[in-house]
């Protein structure tokens, strides 16, 4: 469109148009940049450089990093009156709505925001695209984004919806005996693409027997070293513990990984530490779907999602609450981000298990002598194995 539109002017000599570089210079220096930013690592390509005028479409589709990164790189000389302009177009729905949402659409003095749907389109058949929104949107909540340009309402997935999660506060929760935290170890801190990887996620997760509610009452996210994530684990094991007994599970990655993993935490944590720690395998076996010990992150939220829906599980108010009802809504599709749900669906899964076969989950207190034998026998199986 660019070649097009500047064509005349490139002829002439009065612009210059640089292929390699994928840009347009006028003689007194202006500049018009082309550019992508496909992985993360890609907005460094404009590190550095002087920007008055940034425009990305459909920004929905990038993180809250990257565009911010862009935006800090748009600045001046001093003295000069060229003002600087930060310009998104998008539609609501994808990994930043709620950046966004809240960013643009708070009333801030200094951003303006101007909504727009197909209507406003003078030059479109409205007829056949309302048709066609009809047949690609998954649900009404989709449809509205699209059709109407609804940034209130945030689209439900098909197998978990964060409406389906009441935030409660703190004070409404009974106070517990037994809890269980999930952990959802992340891999890498940065992916070879460039863009972050996974978070780790620990979720604590209590039970009130009366009501047979679950409430989940924190979610730690962070990226860090696998050193670092083992400090947090222990860390986090010595205050939830402080609160009431608690049985810590983590998801066994497959192959090596997985089994040295396992030997390394159950010396750390069991022997050495005196913890109740488990470490469960999503890689699943005959002999693990009928123990029902572990299963894969899908068929989790399949189970969490019949409580979820039924009204039995629900949030304590935090801030977090946000972040895991957007996952909730996008779970199962492409490219967004899971592991609040996949470590809810851990904690949730190895609760019932409990509940089940009535394993360390009994009122009162727990003794030193109690304590030791239970980690006596997790450390033995290690040994054997």
């Amino acid at each position: 469109k660019a070649q097009q539109v500047f064509h005349p002017f490139i002829q002439s000599g009065e612009l210059e148009w640089n292929e390699a570089k994928r840009r347009i210079k006028s003689k007194e220096g202006g500049i018009i940049q082309f550019g992508h930013l496909e992985n993360e690592k890609d907005k460094y390509n404009y590190q550095g450089d002087e920007y008055h005028f940034v425009a990305i479409d459909q920004a929905e589709l990038f993180l809250p990093s990257e565009l911010m990164f862009l935006r800090a790189q748009q600045r001046r000389i001093a003295g000069s009156n060229i003002p600087l302009r930060y310009l998104l177009s998008a539609n609501p729905g994808g990994s930043s709505h709620e950046f966004l949402r809240n960013r643009f659409m708070a009333g801030d003095p200094d951003k303006i925001y101007l909504h727009a749907n197909m209507d406003d389109n003078p030059h479109l058949d409205h007829a056949e695209a309302e048709e066609s929104l009809k047949a690609l949107s998954g649900n009404e909540a989709e449809y509205r984004q699209m059709r109407w340009g609804d940034w209130d309402i945030t689209a439900t997935g098909e197998i978990l919806q964060g409406a389906w999660f009441e935030c409660v506060p703190a004070n409404s929760i009974p106070r517990p005996d037994f809890q269980v935290r999930s952990w959802d170890v992340a891999g890498k801190i940065r992916q070879l693409n460039g863009r972050l990887g996974d978070e780790t996620v620990g979720t604590l997760i209590q039970y009130d027997k009366k009501a047979g509610i679950f409430y989940i009452t924190d979610q730690k996210y962070f990226r860090a070293t696998p050193m670092q994530v083992e400090d947090v684990i222990e860390a986090t094991m010595n205050a939830d513990e402080a609160i009431c007994r608690t049985l810590t599970v983590e998801e066994k990655p497959p192959g090596e990984a997985g089994v040295d993993r396992e030997q390394r935490r159950l010396k750390r944590f069991c022997a050495a530490g005196g913890h109740y720690y488990v470490m469960r395998g999503s890689q699943l076996s005959k002999e693990s779907r009928v123990k029902g010990t572990c299963r894969d992150p899908e068929e989790r939220a399949l189970s969490m999602s019949s409580l979820a829906q039924r009204g039995l599980i629900k949030l304590k108010v935090a801030a977090w609450n946000a972040k895991f009802k957007l996952q909730a809504n996008t779970f199962g599709q492409k490219n967004v981000s899971d592991d609040g749900i996949d470590s809810a669906s851990l904690g949730i899964n190895e609760f019932t298990n409990q509940l089940k076969t009535n394993r360390i989950i009994q009122s009162g207190s727990t003794s030193a002598m109690d304590r030791n034998h239970v980690n006596r026998m997790l450390y033995g199986r290690l040994r054997r194995f």
